[in-house]
């Protein structure tokens, strides 16, 4: 007791509290708030990897689109006189049709096969093997190497 009367003020309070007091209630109450912090923690670390994630996807989904409309960017058409080119420049065949206009009526198009056209080739077609000119052609229709028109 001789100890405890040359603390003065908050100090004995403290030294009376911690004689009293039952440590194993706070050190329980304690753990639970530092597993609640981790745990809340923890829920925000899911929560940003999960955003990324689907950031991830949307940009890949994004990437693939792309992708699968680069064959048939690389694969174009043009007249050159009386003849209709079309090159494929991109490294898998593509098959092509046209569709004309060869009379007024165009509720009912034509369509003309143009057939696979191999990787990085230029076929050109005669009008006169068919009658068509370059004017006649409206569409392009392209089926690329994995099978989307």
């Amino acid at each position: 007791m001789g100890r405890l009367r040359r603390l003065r003020g908050g100090a004995r309070r403290l030294h009376a509290w911690y004689r009293t007091a039952d440590l194993a209630k706070h050190t329980t109450a304690l753990a639970a708030f530092v597993a609640a912090v981790s745990l809340a923690i923890t829920a925000w670390g899911t929560w940003k990897s999960a955003a990324v994630a689907d950031d991830q996807l949307t940009q890949s989904s994004q990437a693939q689109a792309e992708a699968e409309r680069d064959q048939a960017s690389r694969i174009a058409v043009w007249a050159e006189g009386d003849r209709i080119v079309v090159a494929n420049r991109s490294l898998d065949p593509a098959y092509v049709t046209f569709q004309v206009a060869l009379s007024a009526d165009l509720h009912w198009p034509d369509f003309v096969d143009v057939g696979t056209v191999p990787p990085c080739t230029r076929v050109a077609i005669p009008s006169e093997e068919n009658g068509l000119k370059a004017g006649h052609v409206t569409a392009m229709n392209v089926v690329d190497a994995s099978g989307w028109a």
